[in-house]
């Protein structure tokens, strides 16, 4: 899956960084026994990625604030999905 994830990376021309941006989404997955936390690593990393090419700002708080909003929506629901399949 890291060899996968780092090939569809070529692109961005930053090889390294991808290649263990990856090891360590899937070793979120191993350890947490879901892709919840790695989907979430993912977009927090492209969220930021795309915060930082807007000039500074407020254009680069309406893009900031729904994105971290998106990204504790996505974590508050995991959190709860997780919790009511442990409670059955």
């Amino acid at each position: 899956v890291t060899a996968l994830f780092a090939f569809l990376h070529l692109p961005q021309g930053i090889h390294g960084p991808m290649a263990v941006l990856s090891a360590l989404l899937c070793l979120a997955a191993l350890a947490s026994g879901s892709v919840l936390w790695p989907v979430v690593l993912h977009t927090a990393w492209n969220a930021a990625a795309v915060v930082r090419s807007l000039p500074s700002g407020e254009e680069r708080w309406t893009v900031a604030l729904p994105a971290v909003a998106g990204l504790l929506a996505l974590t508050g629901f995991g959190v709860a999905s997780r919790q009511r399949r442990g409670a059955r």
